[in-house]
């Protein structure tokens, strides 16, 4: 197999000259979140499966380095998870790029990212403020902040040509700024009422639905694969008005003193109207005769 590799180093830098050890458990830590952010992000932007892999090399010293070599299992989408990580590590590891060599790399994500469908601001939506990479950001900098030996730590991606795709520092006595306090709070409205004002009609998993719910405009998603069958076989018909009754959980996110973010879940669709046609299950009826002739079902 091809192998299209990517080496993001982590320098952790100590105070004491000439020592090259750190807390084993600190470092192990570290590293599982390290590790479970770049394979979040890999899901976030919905790459395949097996898109990346990662792998962990020998450490040097000079303080303690670790090398992630991550393997991009097609060539063609190396530049896509290059700007991927470069905004990761702009807004979780403190940047201090020069502003021209940032510009320079920013418009490069951009590009690399456009082959993807995706714009830099949408990216940059996704990954900034996202509750579950700040988490693990927080639990990185919570165990780093445990080794007081610890006096920056120095981030680079390089690649098999030994370019250098973006270099960032953390000062120690900045850890604290990336700790955060993440609550969360989950409810689940059933029999509720959504009218749909923009449905995805594609099996795009980064798309979301819009609504009306309670009369505020709401992004969701939907779980119910039988429904969703329907729509991408066009069964379900979306006209102006065209409501949704439903199971709707409702995921509240605050990290920190941020305001809360809102996630919305259709568990189960239950029935449909779109103003003429009313469906309950597999019962159709014409709505403007109050449910009383049911349709066949092939008629809708």
């Amino acid at each position: 197999m091809e192998k299209n590799l990517l080496d993001f180093q982590f320098h952790y830098i100590l105070k004491a000259a000439g020592v090259h050890s750190m807390d084993a458990i600190v470092y192990n830590d570290c590293e599982k979140q390290l590790i479970a952010s770049i394979y979040y992000l890999a899901d976030l932007f919905e790459l395949d499966k097996d898109a990346i892999s990662i792998e962990v090399l020998a450490r040097g010293e000079g303080g303690v380095k670790e090398w992630l070599r991550i393997n991009v299992a097609e060539k063609v989408m190396l530049p896509v998870v290059i700007a991927i990580l470069t905004i990761w590590a702009q807004h979780y590891f403190n940047s201090d790029m020069e502003t021209s060599n940032q510009t320079k790399t920013n418009i490069e994500a951009a590009i690399a990212l456009k082959e993807a469908g995706f714009t830099y601001e949408e990216a940059e939506a996704l990954v900034k403020d996202n509750p579950k990479l700040m988490d693990f950001c927080s639990k990185y900098y919570k165990s780093a902040q445990k080794d007081t030996s610890l006096q920056e730590i120095e981030t680079s991606l390089g690649d098999e040509d030994k370019v250098v795709h973006f270099k960032s520092s953390i000062k120690a006595v900045d850890f604290s700024t990336h700790i955060v306090e993440i609550r969360k709070n989950t409810n689940v409205i059933h029999g509720t009422t959504i009218a749909v004002a923009s449905p995805v009609l594609a099996d795009v998993k980064r798309l979301k639905w819009r609504g009306v719910y309670n009369l505020n405009s709401i992004p969701f998603t939907i779980e119910d694969n039988d429904f969703i069958d329907k729509v991408h076989n066009r069964q379900v018909k979306f006209e102006f008005g065209t409501t949704i009754k439903c199971d709707l959980r409702i995921e509240e996110t605050q990290a920190g003193s941020k305001a809360p973010t809102y996630k919305y879940v259709v568990e189960k669709v239950h029935s449909w109207s779109d103003g003429v046609h009313y469906v309950d299950g597999d019962k159709s009826y014409l709505a403007a005769e109050n449910k009383v002739d049911e349709l066949p079902k092939d008629s809708i």
